[in-house]
């Protein structure tokens, strides 16, 4: 009698986490938005596209966290509303 007995055409799922990369851009300046938006549209690490979201202070930027722990990368201006807004983050 066999020690193991397995099942024929047994497949293993892998796990998908995101289908996308997920950057939050943090700037109160509207035009960076748009341009890293622009310059980084078509851009493929990994096989995954890149989705954007943009917060505008840094409040917003610790609230937006607070509620989404899946961001991949955080470009995040360190001088805002005051000198050491994004420090703040």
């Amino acid at each position: 009698m066999p020690l193991m007995k397995f099942t024929k055409n047994t497949k293993v799922k892998e796990k998908v986490f995101d289908e996308k990369w997920k950057i939050l851009i943090v700037d109160d300046e509207p035009d960076v938005h748009k341009i890293t938006k622009s310059v980084l549209k078509h851009f493929i690490f990994e096989h995954k596209e890149i989705e954007f979201y943009s917060v505008y202070s840094g409040d917003d930027a610790v609230e937006f966290m607070k509620n989404n722990d899946n961001i991949s990368v955080i470009l995040l201006d360190v001088v805002m509303e005051t000198d050491d807004a994004g420090l703040k983050v």
